[in-house]
């Protein structure tokens, strides 16, 4: 994104929007900085990490269009390690 990264847009949206920012579907290619790591590990949004593959993306939209809890990926993976 040209003026925001996706952890600036959050904090603006839970500021502005805290039911939208609820909502949110993290994308990134990125998971190996820290940065990026500690704000998908402090958000608790699920998360796709690419490449990804188009069951779970039909999931997590659908648990979210739900309201469904969805399960943030890296969390999950976490706790089976």
């Amino acid at each position: 994104m040209p003026d925001v990264n996706g952890p600036a847009l959050y904090r603006r949206l839970k500021e502005m929007k805290p039911r939208l920012a609820e909502r949110l579907i993290l994308v990134t290619g990125d998971t190996l900085s820290q940065s990026v790591q500690e704000f998908l590990d402090s958000s608790d949004l699920p998360c796709l990490e690419k490449p990804f593959d188009l069951g779970e993306v039909r999931r997590i939209v659908a648990a979210v269009i739900a309201g469904e809890p969805t399960t943030n990926r890296r969390k999950a993976k976490a706790a089976r390690e």
